[in-house]
């Protein structure tokens, strides 16, 4: 149930969370965006890869999901924020140098 032999470890997927945390300019943006990536993957996921598997792999995601959300709020979108507050302080600070 996992795809974890797949990706190798961590790392690409740390360089790819702090790269779009560093993307945006606000807070707002990163949300939307995160919002509308849920709305677009759960889905495509659900159809295009749990369509063709049995039944208790789709039971089990669709009953972990709040699990999943929860984690991936605590996880990947708080230190995304976090880092993105820093960015834009790091930015302002070097505006009102100049």
């Amino acid at each position: 149930m996992s795809n974890g032999e797949k990706l190798g470890g961590w790392l690409i997927p740390i360089i790819v969370m702090i790269a779009f945390a560093l993307f945006w300019e606000g807070w707002i943006y990163l949300i939307m965006s995160t919002l509308l990536m849920w709305v677009v993957s759960v889905p495509l996921w659900w159809f295009l890869i749990e369509r063709h598997e049995n039944y208790q792999r789709a039971a089990n995601f669709s009953g972990s999901l709040p699990l999943i959300i929860l984690a991936y709020a605590g996880c990947v979108l708080i230190p995304q924020i976090i880092i993105l507050a820093i960015k834009n302080f790091i930015i302002n600070k070097l505006r009102e140098r100049r």
